[in-house]
């Protein structure tokens, strides 16, 4: 077959209709755009090198004390377990009849208030 200008015309305005199709394709608008506001709210991270924590001291030694003392007999030893089920890990498919809703598949974080309640603890 002989490429003349007229087929080589006909080729660029179907490449064209393509590709102008293909821009007209939408994207499904769900949701809304977060403002900086609600951004702000979900900015707490923290890093193995303790950037990120909220004010205040504490050690390793001192939460184990915290948690045997205040939380074991309800998670259970290594918060594995107990009437409360597991603090953290789990199944996270939310989609299962019976999902885990623990930190970390449930809840990014511990909330504030229960933070506090946590802090505020004493044996």
């Amino acid at each position: 077959m002989e490429v003349t200008p007229r087929i080589l015309l006909l080729a660029g305005v179907l490449s064209h209709t393509g590709l102008v199709a293909a821009e007209a394709i939408s994207v499904p608008k769900l949701g809304v755009t977060p403002t900086a506001e609600i951004l702000a709210q979900h900015q707490n991270l923290v890093f193995p090198d303790g950037t990120g924590l909220p004010p205040g001291s504490g050690t390793v030694a001192e939460g184990k004390i915290l948690f045997e003392s205040q939380c074991v007999e309800f998670h259970g030893v290594a918060g594995r377990g107990g009437s409360g089920g597991e603090l953290a890990g789990g199944n996270p498919d939310l989609t299962a009849p019976q999902p885990d809703k623990n930190i970390g598949t449930y809840w990014p974080r511990v909330c504030e208030n229960d933070r506090q309640r946590i802090l505020t603890m004493r044996s």
